[in-house]
């Protein structure tokens, strides 16, 4: 051997340690991300401490733990990485952890959503301290714990998550396991079966407004309607038989689990989904048949819940659309199952015996043209269709609260349907809700141009509300407001016009990249369905780190395989 070959052998192996040692740390760090999305999802969702007496704290402290772990075990390879790799390469460690931190490396691996990100906590800090409250908007004390520690970790999780995460299909099977066991928990609270004793130590009210494993109504049907999507999601795009009836099952088990959790958050979820979901999924004629037996699954769940609230066994009495509905449109209900049902059975039936009919092989028979032109249809045609649908229906929607508002034409229905209390905006409406944002937009506008730009500081909502109606709430509900009950209204006057335009922007980019990158993994866009039910229903809701790190693990999902997409690893990940 030649002694400029021994020089090239000697390279080769050089290349392949250092090739080797990069790949393994690489490695490392997915498994620490994978073991983090696992425990976020699976674990973190049913931890409690002392059952439901300090399950907010519990929980968060639960979450921190969990991602500070995870960014102490990174940091530790990280630094073995760099000292091998000097010891291999003679280059200084510091020399490069600055080449990686250059601004020209960073511009070029840079995200939209890495940037509306930044922002929003680059504005949580100025809020912070601008605030004479800064104590609160820290620790978030004085709100629901989402305060700008909160945030930071939130900020950690992101990048942790979206930058070394390798996405694996199984982790979803398991979150669904873990929801479905919530969901049935839930499901028996409902009927005051308790089995695991947390209601036992809960006097008054409290017995209808804590179930399962997550605590308050509202959150519960915040998280339960994540699940809901993420099973429907996952059921429209499966070809597997067996995991085709897993997410059935699972979608069944959510549904009701939404409708027990008696919280028109649940509404506001299942509409989302069924609304949006079709945008995706109606480009196959699998999507187009599995969203058809999912509607008839969910009017199937209607009838069901029908049936448990007019039954004699004791149950909630906690109101919610699902139960008025329920209640005084039964019959309605039921016709429009029957309906269901036989149009479905027609249609069917219809594509049963054209097949029947169709010799095999026969390219140009009628089963093959009617495929070929539901193809065609799937691909443009229907999902133009169901865009007029879905705006009309939202069309449809302004009218009933304009009519129901305004009693201009059709009042008595309304009556006669029940849903005029849904309907009706006043202060009263929504548990007070109406009440709440009327305050809290008569504070916005009475904010400086600094507090109007980046708000009043973080979960410093309570400090707000008792300040300017602190006599008006006590006297005309006997509460006082420590959220919003409206994410979007919250992050406006506790991080201003600033903070709420990046948080818009953090899942406006989110959206956009995961529609644009993922639509070929039936997986990843399960999780921007869970990402979406939880934006829509957050106009009602709080955020609250008993389930918004699930909600924020989803996002972070869809961040890091579109990522990998970006960066040209689509083929890998498919």
């Amino acid at each position: 051997m030649s002694a400029k070959t021994k020089i090239k052998s000697k390279t080769n192996i050089k290349n392949l340690r250092k090739q080797t040692l990069s790949e393994t740390v690489r490695g490392i760090l997915q498994g620490l991300a994978s073991v983090t999305v696992f425990a976020l999802l699976v674990f973190f969702p049913l931890y409690t401490h002392d059952m439901y007496f300090d399950i907010l704290a519990a929980r968060y402290v639960c979450f921190k733990v969990i991602v500070l772990l995870h960014l102490a075990l990174t940091i530790i390879f990280g630094l073995v990485y760099l000292s091998a790799k000097k010891g291999e390469t003679g280059e200084p460690i510091l020399k490069t952890i600055g080449s990686a931190l250059s601004p020209s490396n960073i511009a070029r691996n840079i995200k939209s959503t890495d940037i509306f990100f930044m922002i929003i906590i680059m504005s949580m800090i100025i809020s912070y301290f601008g605030t004479r409250y800064q104590r609160e908007a820290w620790t978030g004390e004085s709100g629901r714990l989402q305060g700008v520690e909160c945030w930071l970790i939130y900020f950690v999780s992101y990048v942790l998550i979206s930058r070394f995460y390798k996405f694996k299909k199984s982790v979803l099977d398991f979150a669904l396991l873990a929801g479905s066991f919530a969901c049935i928990w839930g499901i028996m609270d409902y009927f005051y079966m308790d089995p695991f004793g947390f209601l036992a130590n809960v006097g008054g009210i409290q017995k209808v407004q804590f179930v399962s494993s997550i605590g308050n109504l509202n959150t519960y049907t915040n998280y339960t309607g994540m699940i809901m999507a993420l099973a429907a999601a996952l059921f429209v795009s499966e070809k597997n038989l067996i995991k085709t009836i897993f997410y059935g099952l699972a979608f069944h088990v959510s549904m009701l689990g939404s409708m027990a959790g008696l919280s028109d958050n649940a509404t506001l979820s299942i509409m989302i989904t069924f609304l949006t979901l079709p945008f995706w999924c109606f480009k196959t004629k699998r999507g187009f048949v599995r969203m058809a037996m999912l509607s008839f699954f969910f009017v199937l769940d209607t009838l069901i819940f029908s049936i448990w609230v007019r039954s004699p066994i004791p149950q909630s009495w906690a109101g919610s659309f699902f139960k008025t509905l329920a209640a005084s449109a039964f019959d309605y209900v039921v016709i429009g199952t029957v309906i269901f049902a036989v149009i479905m059975l027609a249609v069917y039936g219809f594509m049963f015996k054209l097949a029947k009919k169709t010799p095999e092989n026969a390219n140009d028979s009628a089963w093959v043209r009617f495929q070929n032109s539901l193809d065609d249809l799937m691909s443009t045609k229907l999902v133009w269709a169901w865009i007029i649908i879905v705006a009309t229906f939202f069309a449809f929607v302004g009218f009933a609260i304009y009519d129901v508002n305004n009693k201009v034409i059709f009042a008595s229905l309304w009556d006669k349907l029940g849903l005029r209390g849904t309907l009706y905006i006043n202060d009263n409406w929504g548990t007070h809700r109406g009440h709440n944002w009327r305050i809290a937009m008569e504070n916005f506008h009475k904010f400086d141009w600094f507090k109007k730009l980046f708000g009043f500081g973080n979960e410093t909502y309570l400090v707000i509300s008792e300040r300017s109606a602190y006599e008006e709430m006590v006297t005309r509900y006997g509460e006082v407001y420590d959220s919003a009950h409206n994410e979007y209204i919250q992050y406006l006057l506790c991080t201003g016009i600033v903070g709420l335009l990046s948080y818009l922007g953090i899942f406006a980019s989110i959206i956009y990249r995961g529609f644009k990158r993922c639509t070929k993994n039936p997986g990843v866009m399960a999780c921007l369905y869970a990402v979406i039910s939880y934006l829509f229903q957050a106009l009602v809701n709080i955020a609250i780190p008993i389930t918004t790190p699930v909600f924020f693990t989803f996002a972070y999902i869809v961040c890091a395989y579109a990522t990998d997409v970006e960066n040209g690893k689509e083929e890998e990940l498919a």
